[in-house]
């Protein structure tokens, strides 16, 4: 049970205190995870979508008046991560899921890293890595957040490499 009180929780997080921000993960985290289980199919995803929300209650923490419940108010940040969410899933559909979205199919995946070494200059995929989100280039991160930003770097890498394949209009 947590330790501290719930406004001692909010106004140790609006002052970035990482006692009170522990606090806060270990009482709402599991009402935030329900939420998400209860929107998505994918519990791993649903999980992302939970630090993300977290990550995104800290930053705006301070925008909380103390108007309302605080956790309707965390609930409805949970529900927008998740619109948030289904929103860039329906912008950013790939035109050939085989090859965006296919990590589990090797087969597909090991034909576009064959045409992509083929096609595009080592210096250009360099150029791509280097210009991923600071994030997933962190080493001090826990193991499941490598995980997760492994995941989210492959896929993001992949969609690059397809816009710069299509941009010198090579056929997959």
């Amino acid at each position: 049970m947590s330790k501290l009180r719930e406004e001692d929780i909010i106004e140790g997080c609006k002052r970035n205190k990482k006692k009170a921000q522990l606090e806060f993960y270990k009482k709402y985290s599991p009402v935030l995870r329900a939420v998400a289980y209860r929107y998505m199919d994918d519990k791993d995803i649903a999980d992302d979508l939970v630090h993300d929300a977290v990550i995104n209650i800290f930053e705006k923490i301070k925008q909380y008046k103390g108007e309302g419940s605080f956790e309707g108010w965390i609930k409805r940040i949970m529900i927008n991560t998740i619109l948030m969410y289904y929103r860039k899933q329906k912008i950013s559909q790939p035109i050939d899921e085989n090859y965006i979205q296919g990590s589990d199919d090797s087969e597909a995946e090991g034909n576009l890293y064959e045409k992509i070494s083929a096609e595009i200059s080592q210096q250009e995929i360099f150029e791509l890595i280097s210009k991923l989100p600071e994030g997933y280039k962190m080493l001090n991160i826990s193991e499941s957040t490598s995980k997760t930003q492994l995941m989210r770097a492959r896929k993001m890498l992949k969609q690059k490499l397809m816009e710069l394949m299509r941009t010198k209009k090579i056929e997959l």
